[in-house]
């Protein structure tokens, strides 16, 4: 499938509302003054890029061989505080998304598809998402928000096929664990599955822009 024919799959399937890529108009260069200088990056440098709001675009950047998930949306309109491809590139004062580009310095994983394992959840804030009753919900018989999250989850998977999906956070690790003990995701073979601090949390940048390293280095070499 062409990186086009997986954009169009994305939109077709109304995913796009919920995800996005990890393409910021920040280079690692300038993540480096941030490093060695303190030299501040505004947040509304963490909007999506424009130029990439064209899918032929977009299509040229992308990369498929990584996703990158948060447990749930959070409690915020996504769809149109800067136009598609939001999730992820929050530009408001307490925004913590900056994090997210520390993970991506000195590695190859720009332009992974950015995701949540919860969508359209009642639950918006992370902290209240009770992971262990979703995963059993989506066991129950009958249809709930559990399984049509689970349906999107797979779908998305399915699309992308990733050789790497790092999952930021305790909860979202131990969603993905349950999940696939209960036999209720179909990964590609192979997969690497990597757990992350949030992104929000957890660590300074210095110390973020080493972690995924390694795994980039795996896939890409050197």
């Amino acid at each position: 499938m062409s990186n086009l024919d997986v954009i169009k799959e994305i939109r077709v399937n109304h995913l796009d509302q919920y995800s996005s890529w990890a393409l910021y108009d920040i280079d690692d260069a300038r993540l480096k003054e941030y490093l060695d200088q303190d030299n501040k990056i505004p947040n509304e440098n963490l909007a999506f890029p424009a130029k990439y709001q064209n899918d032929e675009a977009l299509a040229n950047k992308i990369n498929t061989d990584a996703m990158f998930y948060g447990l749930n949306v959070a409690a915020r309109n996504i769809k149109t505080d800067s136009g598609d491809w939001a999730n992820f590139h929050d530009t408001r004062d307490k925004s913590k998304d900056l994090g997210i580009l520390f993970d991506l310095y000195n590695t190859k994983f720009r332009g992974a598809y950015m995701s949540d394992v919860f969508k359209d959840l009642p639950e918006t804030e992370s902290k209240n998402v009770k992971v262990s009753q979703l995963v059993k919900d989506m066991q129950a018989d009958g249809d709930n928000d559990a399984k049509k999250s689970l349906r999107l989850l797979q779908k998305e998977i399915d699309i992308i096929k990733p050789k790497i999906i790092v999952l930021y956070g305790a909860p979202s690790q131990d969603a993905f664990d349950k999940m696939i003990k209960a036999n209720l995701l179909t990964l590609p073979e192979g997969v690497k599955i990597v757990g992350r601090h949030h992104y929000s949390m957890g660590e300074r940048y210095d110390e973020k822009a080493t972690k995924l390293v390694k795994e980039s280095k795996e896939i890409y070499g050197e």
